[in-house]
């Protein structure tokens, strides 16, 4: 409904699903992104030419913070499981069954939710029995080490998983402005950088 509303008002649309680890975010975070330019400007939409993943490990090089300690039940299935594997953790909850994941040093960290405690762990450091620590997360999510999250430790996870990388993000709007700067063969003003990582 939303893409046939947008070319009915005159815009040129293209959506496509793209994964943020092959956009500069070392995490596996697909998300369906839907671009439109006005049709007068005569030109179609692109999106960032996919690249390398980025592996966990090159995204946490040098960092020395530690997140929260898993307990309970999620402790003990966390060293019964392998690197990479998921591992299911039943709190006291009727039926109710989480699924987490050991993550792995060799590749992009799995989706973060919303969701992330010591009892469901969710996402779980690659050797440690423990979550990351709110920098590791600034940095899976691609904010660079300046930017700070205020509120406790559940709300920072909160306001990340509801977020678009920034990088992501800085990747979708460079394709669009380069279709622009070539459509009348001027140089759009520089980028600032802002809270974005370098390319």
């Amino acid at each position: 409904a939303f893409l046939g509303a947008a070319k009915e008002s005159g815009y040129a649309v293209k959506s496509a699903m793209l994964n943020c680890c092959h956009y500069g975010v070392p995490q596996s975070r697909p998300r369906f992104i839907c671009v439109g330019m006005a049709e007068n400007i005569g030109r179609i939409p692109v999106f960032p030419i996919p690249g390398p993943a980025v592996t966990l490990r090159e995204a946490l090089r040098g960092l020395d913070e530690k997140g929260p300690e898993l307990a309970g039940q999620a402790a003990q299935r966390y060293f019964l499981s392998e690197r990479g594997k998921n591992f299911t953790v039943s709190p006291k909850i009727k039926n109710a069954f989480f699924n987490s994941i050991r993550t792995t040093w060799g590749k992009p960290c799995p989706t973060i939710s919303r969701i992330m405690n010591r009892q469901i762990a969710s996402i779980a450091h690659p050797d440690e029995p423990r979550l990351f620590s709110s920098a590791e997360l600034g940095r899976i999510f691609s904010f660079p080490d300046s930017f700070r999250f205020c509120g406790p430790y559940q709300k920072q996870v909160e306001m990340m998983g509801n977020c678009v990388p920034p990088l992501f993000m800085k990747r979708v709007a460079l394709s669009l402005r380069r279709v622009l700067e070539e459509t009348d063969g001027t140089r759009c003003p520089a980028v600032s950088e802002g809270a974005l990582i370098n390319d």
